[in-house]
């Protein structure tokens, strides 16, 4: 078979099928659609996850070792900036010195 023969039998069964769905009561055709659905995201991940490179894994999981590090050097620059400032605690609410002077009236 040819490409073009392929192809025409591709689209003619696409047809056979969107015909027979028309066919088909509501519930049914529901439940038609919901199959189709899931097959489809069945079948489109496992693409996906054979077709993706190692190099592709590599980079994600470097970047989210990236992001772990940068995670923890902001916690890390929060606590030593709440340790340095001159900071007044309530429980866990931090009141700084300055929001404790009077405002002036406008």
């Amino acid at each position: 078979m040819s490409g073009e023969q392929v192809l025409a039998v591709l689209v003619a069964s696409v047809c056979a099928v969107m015909l027979v769905r028309l066919c088909l009561p509501a519930s049914r055709r529901i439940q038609l659609d919901q199959a189709v659905r899931r097959q489809w995201v069945l079948t489109s991940g496992a693409v996906h996850r054979l077709f993706r490179s190692r190099a592709a894994r590599q980079a994600e999981a470097a970047q989210a070792e990236q992001a772990r590090q940068a995670t923890e050097a902001a916690i890390e620059r929060a606590r030593r900036a709440s340790r340095a400032a001159d900071v007044v605690r309530e429980g866990n609410v931090y009141k700084p010195e300055a929001f404790q002077k009077p405002r002036k009236p406008h």
